[in-house]
């Protein structure tokens, strides 16, 4: 193969793979777009949110309301009324609010069929499960909202 066929061959797959990426993105509330790349909540990848529980609920608003089936895990004290506030839709809302340690867990399991998550874990992950469950969620392109720091995570906001 000649050196300008090889160029144009690498710039095709280069193209078919930005394609891809700009693809995996969820629908994100406007007023918060500027706060991610590319304007949008990425699939497969996690954000920490620290301190706002309102603000990652807000987060999977938009996802829900365009037909998305998103889950909390770990947040006891949220109410349905709070829940539908927030704009989620609760036909397609998994609760499960005392996982205890068992959160990581369950949040690997769920990724496989939920479109977005929001984690409270009741203690910071290992390096090692924070790399396991961000594995998964790349596995099967479900976005994860942490409510505190995790490791490696797309975007963190305080």
């Amino acid at each position: 193969m000649n050196q300008l066929a090889t160029v144009r061959s690498l710039q095709q797959r280069i193209t078919s793979m930005q394609h891809a990426r700009l693809d995996r993105g969820l629908p994100t509330p406007p007023s918060l777009r500027p706060l991610f790349p590319g304007g949008a909540l990425r699939k497969g990848a996690p954000v920490a949110v620290q301190g706002s529980l309102q603000l990652s609920l807000a987060l999977l608003s938009s996802a829900s309301a365009s037909g998305a089936w998103c889950g909390v895990i770990g947040v006891p004290h949220l109410g349905i009324g709070a829940a539908a506030q927030t704009g989620l839709a609760l036909e397609r809302l998994v609760l499960i609010p005392k996982p205890g340690k068992h959160a990581l867990a369950i949040a690997g399991m769920l990724s496989e069929v939920l479109t977005v998550l929001v984690l409270n874990p009741e203690r910071p992950p290992t390096s090692s499960e924070a790399e396991r469950l961000n594995a998964r969620l790349r596995d099967h392109g479900t976005a994860l909202v942490v409510t505190n720091a995790w490791p490696r995570s797309d975007t963190a906001l305080r």
